[in-house]
C-alpha cells in the first residue's frame, strides 16, 4: 500500500509541474503564433474549393504526429483529408490543422463493446467520405483494424488500404513467426526462443551463463519495448522479471542480445515496390527521429522483399542490431505500420505523388525516396530538457539539445498552419494529464510528445 501510495504521490507531483510547465510555456507561444494564426485564417476563408470530385484519404490516429504530417501531405497533394480520433482525447491538433478537411472521434477498440463499435464506424466513415485511400496508424487498434479492413475489402474494395490482410499482418506482428518466416525466406535473421514463464525463462539463462540476452513481448506493448536488457546481476535481475510478470498470458521472446548500434528502418510499399525508405538512429532518443545512412539495411530490406512469397502493399517498420560476429544488422522484429520518422519526409520529396502513380498503375516504378530533412523534434520536450539540464549544471546536454534545435525542424509546427502546434501542447496533452488525474490515476513518468499522451509505465 505504501508503494502504491507513494507512486501516486509521485505521479501528482510529477502532474502538476508539468501542467504548471506547459501552462508557463503557452503565453510566450500563443503570443508568437498571433500573426501567423490570422493569416493561417485568412489562407482558409480564402481557400477555392473545387467542384469537380477529389480524392480521399481517411487518416487514423488523429493524436499522432505523423497523421498531422500525412495529413498536410495528402492535402499538398489535391486529397480531401479526414482525421479520425479516439473519443477519450478532448481534442487532436491534427482536428484543427488548415490542412484537415473533416474530423471525427469515436470509441477506442480498448474491450469487446467497443471494438464492435470501433468496427462499425470505421467502415461507416470509409464509405460515408467514398476514400480513396485509407492509413491506419495507432499500434494498439491494429488487430481491430484489420478486422474492419477484411469488411472493406469485400464491401467498398475501391479503396486502397495501406496495410496488410490479416494473415500477413498476424505473421510479420508475431516475433516468432516473422523470426520463423524469415528463415523460411533464407534472408538475415537471428536465432529466438519464445518464453511463457518465470521457468522457463531463468532456464534458458541459467544455460548460457556467458551471454548476454534482450527481452521483447510477443505483443505490442510500448513500456515492455524500452525496457529489454535482461540484467546479469542478480538483484537486478529479479527487480526485471518481476516487472515484466512472464506468464502464458503475458508472452516474451528471449533472443540472444545483439550489439549497438540499434537502428530502425521504416518503408513505403505497394505491391513490394518501394516507394519512401528511411533508416533512422534508435539508440540516442526515440523522441528526436533522424536519417542516417545504412546501406547494409537497405540491401537486407530489398532482400527481405523479393524473396517474400506475396507482393507487399503498406509500411514495413523493422527494428535491427548488430550481431559481435560479422559487425552485419540483423532484424529483430517487424512492426507492420508506418514510424513517426516517415515526418522527415517533406512535400518536395514527393511520396504522395508517387504513391498515387504506383496505386493506380501496377509497372510504375521510381526510385526508392529518401528524406530531405534531416532531423526533427518536439520543441517542447527540447525546452524541458534544456532547463532540466541547467539545473544540474549539465552543460554537455544543453549544447547537445541545443544543436538539435538549431540543425533539425518541429515537428508539428509550420508557419501557415500552428494551431495543431498550441492545441497538441496546450490542450490535448494537458487534457489528457487532467483526465488521469481525476480518472483511473494510471503512473506514467513522462510526456509522448509523438502521440500526444503522458507515456504509461
Amino acid at each position: 500500500m505504501t508503494s502504491v501510495f507513494m507512486s501516486k504521490l509521485q505521479m501528482f507531483v510529477r502532474s502538476i509541474i508539468t501542467l504548471s510547465y506547459f501552462f508557463l510555456m503557452s503565453i510566450p507561444s500563443i503570443v508568437f503564433c498571433i500573426p501567423w494564426l490570422l493569416l493561417s485564417f485568412l489562407y482558409k476563408i480564402t481557400e477555392t474549393k473545387s467542384s469537380e470530385r477529389v480524392p480521399c484519404v481517411v487518416i487514423f490516429a488523429a493524436s499522432k504526429s505523423k497523421t498531422l504530417h500525412y495529413l498536410r501531405l495528402f492535402k499538398d497533394k489535391g486529397y480531401r483529408t479526414v482525421a479520425v480520433g479516439s473519443d477519450f482525447f478532448i481534442t487532436c491538433g491534427a482536428g484543427w490543422s488548415i490542412y484537415c478537411d473533416k474530423y471525427y472521434a469515436i470509441p477506442a477498440p480498448l474491450c469487446p463493446e467497443t471494438e464492435v463499435t470501433y468496427i462499425d464506424k470505421v467502415v461507416e466513415i470509409v464509405m460515408m467520405e467514398s476514400a480513396d485511400v485509407m492509413m491506419q496508424i495507432e499500434p494498439r487498434y491494429t488487430p481491430s483494424d484489420v478486422k474492419a479492413n477484411e469488411i472493406l475489402g469485400k464491401n467498398f474494395p475501391k479503396c486502397k488500404i495501406l496495410a496488410f490482410d490479416t494473415e500477413t499482418y498476424s505473421l510479420l506482428d508475431n516475433k516468432m513467426t516473422f523470426n520463423a518466416k524469415m528463415h523460411e525466406l533464407g534472408v538475415r535473421a537471428p536465432q529466438s526462443q519464445l518464453v511463457t514463464s518465470e521457468k522457463e525463462f531463468m532456464e534458458m539463462i541459467e544455460a548460457y551463463p556467458d551471454k548476454r540476452f534482450i527481452l521483447k513481448p510477443l505483443e505490442y506493448r510500448q513500456a515492455d519495448r524500452v525496457d529489454i536488457k535482461v540484467p546479469k546481476d542478480s538483484s537486478q535481475l529479479q527487480k526485471f522479471i518481476t516487472r515484466k510478470q512472464i506468464s502464458k498470458e503475458r508472452q516474451f521472446i528471449l533472443q540472444e542480445e545483439l550489439v549497438l548500434p540499434e537502428s530502425c528502418s521504416c518503408t513505403l510499399v505497394v505491391d513490394s515496390r518501394i516507394i519512401a525508405h528511411n533508416t533512422c538512429d534508435q539508440q540516442v532518443d526515440r523522441m528526436w527521429q533522424n536519417s542516417i545512412d545504412k546501406p547494409e539495411i537497405d540491401a537486407w530490406v530489398q532482400d527481405f522483399l523479393k524473396k517474400y512469397d506475396q507482393p507487399l502493399t503498406g509500411f514495413l517498420t523493422f527494428d535491427f542490431m548488430c550481431s559481435p560476429t560479422d559487425g552485419l544488422p540483423y532484424p529483430l522484429e517487424c512492426n507492420p505500420r508506418v514510424q513517426t520518422s516517415h515526418i522527415l519526409f517533406t512535400r518536395k520529396d514527393n511520396v504522395i505523388g508517387e504513391l498515387s502513380k504506383h496505386l493506380h498503375d501496377a509497372n510504375h516504378t521510381c526510385s526508392v525516396i529518401k528524406p530531405s530533412l534531416k532531423e526533427t523534434y518536439w520543441l517542447l520536450r527540447e525546452i524541458a530538457l534544456i532547463l532540466q539540464s541547467i539545473l544540474k549544471f549539465d552543460l554537455g546536454t544543453v549544447g547537445e539539445r541545443v544543436g538539435v534545435v538549431l540543425r533539425g525542424k518541429e515537428a508539428t509546427f509550420e508557419w501557415l498552419d500552428p494551431l495543431p502546434f498550441l492545441v497538441l501542447n496546450f490542450v490535448q496533452i494537458p487534457g489528457r494529464i487532467v483526465a488521469n488525474l481525476f480518472g483511473e490515476q494510471i503512473i506514467w513518468d513522462q510526456v509522448d510528445y509523438m502521440c500526444g499522451n503522458p507515456l504509461i509505465n
